[in-house]
């Protein structure tokens, strides 16, 4: 597990903002379409470091 500061603030709203834009935007009809696009963009966003 990562140490707590890995995972930021940044992201946390980022993700809580996704779930708030899934709210608005859809149904519920295209769950699997909305999680690949949120992935998208939060590697996107934030590149993953190894």
């Amino acid at each position: 597990m990562p140490p707590p500061p890995a995972f930021s603030n940044m992201r946390i709203d980022f993700l809580k903002g996704a779930v708030a834009e899934y709210g608005k935007e859809t149904s519920g009809e295209d769950w699997e379409s909305f999680v690949l696009q949120m992935i998208r963009r939060f590697i996107k966003r934030f590149p993953v470091s190894l």
